[in-house]
């Protein structure tokens, strides 16, 4: 792959290059895609999930959330 990359110096064998490109530009968005959802998405998915856990201890799931609401009511 490596030389296929190189072979794009030169405009005559420059289309030697393009599927080794192609690989790697396709590689590198699928590791920017599957690293953002594994990152971000997943995570808050859990989180969001866990606080209406009703398995856990006492003041989890919906006290919590209900605790968290009223911190935010006008007096």
């Amino acid at each position: 792959m490596g030389l296929l990359l190189l072979l794009k110096l030169s405009p005559r064998t420059a289309r030697l290059g393009i599927p080794s490109m192609a690989f790697l530009v396709g590689v590198g968005a699928a590791v920017a895609i599957g690293g953002a959802i594994m990152g971000t998405l997943f995570p808050q998915t859990w989180a969001s999930m866990q606080a209406f856990n009703l398995s856990v201890p006492e003041n989890t799931g919906w006290k919590r959330v209900m605790k968290g609401l009223s911190c935010w009511s006008v007096p």
